[in-house]
């Protein structure tokens, strides 16, 4: 078994490094692990 993790892109406006910038400042605090599950993905 391999442990890996897979950026995933939105569906409809698809991957932009600005979107997840402004996903993760836009919020008051956000812990490390918090931000790790809105953008990494395990598979």
């Amino acid at each position: 078994m391999q442990d890996r993790w897979q950026w995933w892109p939105d569906p409809d406006i698809g991957y932009t490094v600005r979107g997840a910038y402004q996903l993760l400042t836009a919020q008051d605090t956000v812990t490390l692990e918090a931000a790790a599950g809105l953008i990494w993905h395990p598979q």
